[in-house]
């Protein structure tokens, strides 16, 4: 069901894998998320920005280092 919602929120397939997987792990660094999820880290970068924009992620940083985090699926409008 979230899957769907998702889709149509106007995820594509790679961001929803992306929002699942922080949902599931909790707060990552954009290196880590690609490598668990086996997408060039470049790309994850990508998929991030656009899950920021619609509200979907949150970046924080510690220790400078970044960090992104989901955004609860109650949240989605």
């Amino acid at each position: 069901m979230l899957q769907q919602i998702l889709h149509d929120f106007g995820l594509n397939e790679a961001e929803i894998t992306t929002y699942n997987e922080l949902l599931a792990s909790g707060p990552q660094t954009a290196g880590k998320l690609a490598k668990s999820l086996g997408f060039p880290r470049s790309s994850v970068y990508g998929f991030l920005e656009d899950l920021g924009k619609k509200g979907l992620v949150v970046e924080s940083q510690k220790e400078k280092v970044k960090l992104f985090e989901a955004e609860r699926p109650e949240k989605i409008n």
